[in-house]
């Protein structure tokens, strides 16, 4: 994701922009571990390793997707 704000962004607005991208992404941690660890103590811990093998998957695919429409380019 970083590249891609890299390649879209002028060059005397990146700093500006990573700037302002850590203060949302910093800030929002606390919240997402806060929501986080009340999920974490419904579930159990199979049902993560699931959720994690899932969005694995789906990145993949993404991922193989995205370089399949490179290729084509």
């Amino acid at each position: 994701m970083m590249t891609i704000v890299q390649q879209i962004v002028a060059v005397e607005f990146l700093g500006r922009v990573f700037s302002i991208w850590f203060l949302v992404f910093d800030s929002l941690s606390p919240l997402s571990s806060f929501v986080f660890g009340f999920v974490a103590d419904s579930l159990n811990h199979l049902t993560f390793l699931i959720l994690s093998a899932l969005i694995a998957a789906g990145l993949t695919v993404v991922w193989l997707l995205g370089l399949k429409e490179r290729d084509k380019k």
